[in-house]
């Protein structure tokens, strides 16, 4: 099993590729603490964005998968308009929002899908 700051350390260089790959700038904060991980700039408009990285584990649901505890962005992390970007086993998620919307969805699914039996066992 992983250590804590070792899982971090490795979500956020992952959120740090995934962001490369759009062509962003990025800047890690060298602090071992704070209310922000990293600092993300396009380098044509100059626009910023600073994110906290959260390493989220995934549990297994009816239809697929859904994030078992979704963090919120602390009070300091709302007056500095800090994004929650979650990454799980080497994926970026997404956001905050579109991670509550992906659960939103496998939730209201998952009445309509029936469970996958294994093998050998049947279900009704």
């Amino acid at each position: 099993m992983e250590q804590p700051a070792l899982k971090g350390a490795i979500a956020e260089l992952i959120a740090a590729n995934w962001y490369m790959e759009q062509g962003l700038q990025v800047f890690r904060n060298l602090s071992p603490s704070g209310p922000v991980d990293l600092i993300v700039m396009d380098p044509v408009s100059g626009r910023t964005e600073l994110v906290d990285v959260k390493s989220s584990p995934l549990v297994p649901r009816a239809g697929g998968v859904s994030v078992h505890h979704i963090v919120r962005p602390t009070t300091r992390q709302q007056e500095m308009n800090v994004q929650l970007l979650h990454v799980h086993e080497g994926r970026v998620l997404g956001y905050t929002e579109q991670v509550e919307q992906l659960n939103a969805r496998l939730l209201c699914n998952r009445e309509a899908v029936k469970p996958q039996g294994r093998k050998g066992v049947k279900h009704k």
